[in-house]
């Protein structure tokens, strides 16, 4: 069966939709799929893991959204979709260039599938003008576009079917519609461990993402600046940005900048040590992540979490969700003492072991592939 996956982030990007797609390919190719991904141009072609499927790359960008219309080499890619004939094309997210292109791809494949990451980001703290906006015109989008969308598709697949927020409206969506959905959850790649034990002397938190407003590092600063002098900050960021000043002036300010240690331009695999030497994962987005690849990670080594209210985190096993504002308080719970520690990670592993295993993603491709191998 020949399948096309269109993504707008792959290799060397490392974010969690360049992980998501290269699940998504990898266990296709591992069922004998004849796999090409189809991935934005990079000026850095490398890519951070071994592969073993297609991969073509064109100069296009856009979401079909008024601010984002799609503009590049649309032609190369419908001729590409034309000479090829795929079986299934998949679209990585909702608001992308493969789903602009879905119903373009329909005369050239026999099923279109969409891989959700969320529904439109409509959830944030005292939100300015200009994000009521843009939250209403994705309102609008989702109520015609989407729903067209979903009216042309074979199948779906969803990180998870966690429906019980804005973020995952679009899985109530799918299923109101009849459409086929095929739980695909991140998975880790780390070597998972049976629970992790807590320190006595200290204890080691830790928060990945981008160095920008928008993961909002300074709140784990801040939440170190509650705690006592035995809690450590590991910040981890793929490259310096303008912010990291704020963040640091921030912790001088505090006093802490003696237990704020920083570690930049680590690939995912280099940090599978550091996430295992650290005790809790913090997550501090107000409205960004749906399932965070960094919690994935972590579960895989028996850290409990604190996270803001994002995404699917409430389904989550293992940890805390809180107020930015709370996370200090929610650390301190988990922490109070090795036996409360213990029984949080035991949670994490349970969860994990539950909902998050490569078997459940695989199966659920396998399943995908049957259905639409009996439709064709």
């Amino acid at each position: 069966m020949k399948i096309h996956i269109h993504t707008p982030s792959f290799f060397p990007s490392l974010v969690g939709m360049t992980y998501a797609t290269h699940v998504h390919a990898t266990m296709l190719r591992e069922l004998g799929a004849d796999v090409t991904v189809i991935a934005p141009a990079s000026d850095d072609g490398a890519i951070a893991e071994a592969i073993d499927y297609r991969v073509r790359r064109f100069e296009v960008s856009g979401s079909g959204l008024p601010w984002s219309p799609l503009r590049g080499d649309v032609d190369g890619i419908m001729a590409l979709t034309a000479a090829d004939r795929p079986d299934i094309v998949i679209a990585e997210g909702w608001f992308t260039p493969g789903s602009v292109l879905l119903p373009r791809f329909r005369p050239h494949a026999r099923h279109l599938v969409l891989a959700s990451h969320g529904s439109a980001d409509l959830s944030i703290e005292r939100p300015s003008p200009a994000h009521v906006a843009r939250s209403l015109a994705y309102r609008w989008e989702e109520a015609t576009r989407t729903r067209s969308i979903i009216r042309q598709l074979s199948g779906a697949i969803i990180l998870s079917a966690w429906e019980d927020r804005d973020r995952f409206c679009d899985v109530t969506w799918l299923r109101k519609a009849g459409t086929p959905t095929y739980v695909c959850p991140n998975v880790s790649t780390y070597t998972p461990t049976q629970g992790h034990a807590l320190r006595a002397d200290r204890v080691d938190l830790i928060q990945i993402g981008e160095m920008k407003p928008h993961k909002a590092p300074e709140r784990a600063v801040q939440a170190l600046a509650a705690l006592p002098t035995r809690f450590h900050l590991n910040l981890v960021f793929p490259r310096e940005t303008e912010h990291l000043a704020h963040v640091l002036s921030l912790a001088e300010g505090l006093g802490i900048r003696d237990r704020l240690h920083l570690v930049v331009g680590k690939k995912r695999s280099e940090l599978e040590p550091i996430v295992a030497g650290s005790d809790v994962l913090l997550i501090t987005s107000p409205s960004k992540d749906v399932q965070p690849i960094v919690a994935v990670d972590s579960l895989a080594k028996g850290l409990p979490f604190v996270s803001t209210d994002v995404g699917c985190m409430r389904e989550f096993g293992g940890g805390i969700v809180t107020r930015a504002d709370a996370m200090a308080e929610a650390v301190a719970r988990i922490c109070r003492d090795a036996d409360t520690y213990a029984e949080f990670s035991r949670d994490a592993c349970r969860y994990r072991d539950q909902s998050l295993t490569p078997d459940i993603a695989r199966r659920s491709m396998l399943a995908m592939l049957s259905d639409m191998a009996n439709q064709s």
